[in-house]
């Protein structure tokens, strides 16, 4: 009788628990190389990052997350690793329903509203997923691995506004 209520404990306790946080994206594990075939994107950077810091685009052009389709990503690699990928969302509806998937995933996000946009946050362990939904515009979605997007903040100076640490809601 023991036995059977141990058991079915340790089966409530599997069910009840969160999905682990992301690895990666697009078969691209956190801390990878660039893919071969990644085409790279020239963009703007300090100079503190500039050798360190590069962007590219899938050949594929696009991919998902969490089904939903996400356009034209660019991932960011610091140092040649991979910690970050961003993409605009390719439908109005995308947005809502990425909102709705990663909550029931992760739990609520943090949130803040104002009158033009929309940005929420989950911590899920060692990464962050963000979604901004500005009402003008296309929703942009990034995803990043903070130890990495910590130093890469650290590095351009703007650690204090990155920060991995304290209440994400800024209070």
């Amino acid at each position: 009788m023991a036995g059977l209520l141990l058991a079915g404990l340790l089966v409530l306790a599997a069910c009840s628990s969160s999905p682990e946080p992301p690895s990666g994206f697009a078969g691209l594990a956190f801390g990878d190389p660039p893919p071969p075939a990644a085409a790279p994107e020239r963009v703007p950077l300090p100079s503190a990052v500039a050798g360190d810091l590069r962007f590219y685009t899938l050949p594929t052009g696009d991919a998902a997350f969490y089904g939903v389709r996400l356009p034209a990503p660019v991932l960011a690699f610091y140092r040649g690793r991979f910690f970050s990928v961003s993409a605009r969302l390719g439908s109005p509806g995308d947005a809502a329903t990425l909102r709705e998937r990663l909550t029931a995933a992760y739990g609520a996000p943090y949130c803040r509203d104002a009158a033009k946009m929309a940005i929420c946050l989950w911590r899920m362990g060692a990464v962050d997923a963000v979604l901004e939904a500005p009402g003008d515009s296309p929703a942009r979605f990034m995803l990043r691995y903070r130890p990495t997007a910590d130093q890469v903040a650290a590095a351009t100076g703007r650690a204090k506004d990155m920060s991995g640490g304290g209440d994400p809601s800024g209070k």
